[in-house]
């Protein structure tokens, strides 16, 4: 097997049902794959021991050190076995998280029992899922989850399609970038709770997280091709030399040098973020300006000018748009205001919050019951009043 099709399957729910005895169904269609499939037996043998064996030292560890011990223990035993077992952070993580019903935190100190009860869900609540509104350049909004496939709208020498599968693309036609396809400028708002993906007209692709919009030209003409964003996007940019990509997001604006970077921008956020992932950036602000490397972020605090670069976790940063809420050393509030936009929930404080840093993740796909279950894991009190949180002492 690949080391692809490995990391694939110790991430699947239905084959750790199968490797942890828990689900009679997922039990039975294993077996059932492995009698089509003998050849793939030994490797799926040695991988279900492995992951056995990893459980086993999470459960003694979880409550005693930090997750980047186990990994160092994992990668360690990693080194004594087969070659196509070399386990990546987000696999062994996966397995982590099914340990703790769907999902892991890990406190950086003093761990405390967990909470006896907490209140019960009177009803589970979703996970965000694709929704969005297109505002077109007349005014017209487009529900993009109601609107069927293919054309849905001519938006000045460009055809706004949505595909089967629920991106936006628009197809502009060439050599007829003209001067009024210039002032035909679209919106795409995500709500709480929503995401969205969409193609420029230059084939830059765009992932909106929730809460986010991106507003730009239909066609890009001119000297620069650029959009402006609120909330949280992830961009893959076609470069283009005579012609530089740039996002404009509060005080901060990013031009590409050929580049996929992160752009976190949330009004009740304490600072605008941009994270390079591959290539090279350059951010600017009004009185300064840094070219960025992969893995560097700049961070420029809200109201003010000066611009701080620092490495950070990419994985990390990057999470929610694969599929994954994922912290580093945060603390409660910070974790719920993310929370609180991917699930389009409330969230009030009544005394202190609760002063501890948090790592850990959860798949973006779980309800919410599934992380309010890591709250009460980890002794923090918490209320659920319809789609209002209420965290206290």
């Amino acid at each position: 097997m690949k080391e692809e099709e490995i990391d694939q399957l110790i991430q699947d729910e239905s084959f750790l049902n199968y490797c942890f005895q828990r689900n009679k169904e997922d039990i039975r269609y294993w077996e059932n794959w492995l009698f089509a499939n003998p050849k793939h037996a030994d490797d799926i043998a040695s991988l279900k021991k492995r992951v056995l064996l990893i459980a086993a030292a999470a459960r003694e560890k979880m409550m005693q050190q930090h997750f980047s011990e186990l990994q160092e223990r994992i990668v360690a035993s990693n080194n004594k076995g087969r070659n196509y077992l070399r386990w990546s952070t987000s696999v062994a993580a996966s397995i982590i998280l099914f340990l703790s019903v769907g999902g892991y935190f890990i406190l950086s100190k003093n761990q405390k029992p967990p909470l006896a009860t907490q209140e019960k869900l009177v009803r589970d609540i979703n996970p965000g899922s694709n929704k969005a509104v297109l505002t077109l350049g007349n005014g017209q909004q487009v529900v993009l989850t109601d609107a069927s496939n293919g054309a849905i709208a001519l938006q000045g020498n460009a055809i706004v399609n949505k595909t089967a599968d629920g991106q936006i693309i628009y197809d502009a036609k060439k050599e007829s970038q003209t001067a009024v396809a210039e002032q035909v400028i679209n919106t795409i708002v995500t709500p709480r709770g929503g995401q969205w993906f969409v193609t420029l007209s230059d084939g830059t692709k765009v992932w909106l997280n929730a809460a986010s919009s991106i507003t730009y030209p239909v066609v890009f003409t001119g000297k620069e091709r650029k959009v402006s964003i609120t909330g949280e996007a992830y961009f893959e940019v076609v470069h283009n030399t005579a012609k530089p990509f740039r996002v404009q997001a509060g005080n901060m604006l990013v031009e590409d040098i050929g580049t996929a970077f992160n752009v976190h921008a949330y009004a009740d956020e304490p600072s605008i973020k941009t994270t390079l992932v591959n290539g090279s950036a350059k951010i600017s602000g009004k009185e300064e300006a840094h070219i960025l490397i992969p893995g560097q972020q700049a961070i420029v605090k809200m109201n003010e000018n000066a611009i701080r670069v620092k490495s950070v976790n990419v994985e990390q940063v990057v999470s929610w748009k694969n599929g994954q809420l994922l912290f580093e050393n945060e603390d409660l509030a910070t974790i719920m205001r993310e929370v609180s936009r991917w699930y389009d929930v409330d969230v009030l404080y009544r005394g202190d919050i609760p002063n501890r840093l948090f790592a850990g993740a959860i798949p973006r796909k779980s309800n919410l019951s599934e992380f309010l279950k890591i709250l009460e894991y980890e002794n923090v009190h918490y209320t659920l009043d319809h789609h209002t949180i209420t965290i206290r002492p």
